[in-house]
């Protein structure tokens, strides 16, 4: 996220949830001295149990934004913190993550539920496309190119799921080198 996206969202009246990383470490800082300094406004948890594991979710949000830093971000209302805590594979795990938002509401289920939403897209989606189908480790560096070939992605992982697969993995594995089927495949979506 760079402070141009967010002048951007800000301008165009939108309202944002966005995650911050290290990529920006002064705001990233900031948002851990006032999690660390300050009481939160309200809180939430959720415990689900997914694929053999149990996972607690903890969402705090905080209104007291007194660092400088928040000024030279437009917009910036409410910091989130969201604990996700479980066991994986026999090993515990602890990871935080650290939200910023415009949003006037102090609500953290509101928040968690919203954040929770996207972390199911990025696992569906996002996930599929950088693991299975290999998309971060493409070679082509042109923009439009690499658009173009985010667009056949997207199509292909549509024309799965329309299909009813719910393994992309498979699916590849069973078109691969079978271009009829694949002909059928896209000839039986469009027409």
């Amino acid at each position: 996220m760079s402070k141009k996206t967010l002048k951007i969202t800000v301008k165009s009246g939108n309202e944002y949830v966005l995650q911050v990383k290290g990529n920006q470490p002064r705001l990233l800082k900031a948002i851990k001295q006032t999690i660390a300094n300050n009481i939160a406004v309200d809180g939430y948890i959720k415990t689900e149990k997914n694929r053999g594991r149990i996972e607690n979710r903890e969402v705090y949000v905080y209104s007291n934004l007194d660092n400088p830093i928040y000024r030279t971000w437009r917009g910036i209302k409410k910091v989130i913190h969201v604990v996700s805590k479980g066991k994986r594979s026999g090993t515990e795990y602890e990871k935080n993550h650290y939200y910023i938002t415009n949003k006037e509401t102090n609500k953290a289920s509101i928040y968690g539920k919203g954040i929770r939403w996207h972390w199911f897209i990025e696992n569906r989606l996002h996930w599929v496309k950088d693991v299975t189908l290999n998309e971060d480790n493409s070679k082509v560096k042109d923009l439009n190119r690499s658009e173009n070939l985010s667009v056949i992605r997207n199509i292909v992982l549509n024309l799965y799921h329309i299909q009813g697969y719910r393994s992309i993995k498979y699916a590849i594995e069973r078109h691969a080198n079978r271009l009829d089927e694949c002909i059928n495949l896209i000839y039986n979506n469009f027409t």
